[in-house]
């Protein structure tokens, strides 16, 4: 969705852009650390087996209807 935004001449060097941006974060990589610590001792429990699925589904969720709504009004070049 966000290539449709960029200009088809600079989506590559925007790829590039945005991978190096994501591996950089040292936020990512604490949560990355984080999570297994969290969601062990749920899937542990059987009675909280399905959480993590439930908190990473609703964030999943919230983190698509950020997307949108900061690009609905974006139209593609190619839509003129």
């Amino acid at each position: 969705m966000c290539d449709a935004a960029v200009l088809r001449e600079r989506r590559r060097a925007r790829g590039g852009a945005v991978r190096r941006q994501r591996r950089d974060r040292h936020c990512a990589q604490l949560g990355t650390a984080l999570a297994p610590l969290c969601a062990g001792p749920l899937m542990a429990a059987a009675a909280l087996t399905g959480v993590p699925f439930f908190v990473a589904g609703g964030l999943k969720i919230i983190y698509d209807l950020a997307l949108w709504h900061n690009f609905r009004a974006v139209k593609p070049p190619e839509e003129g």
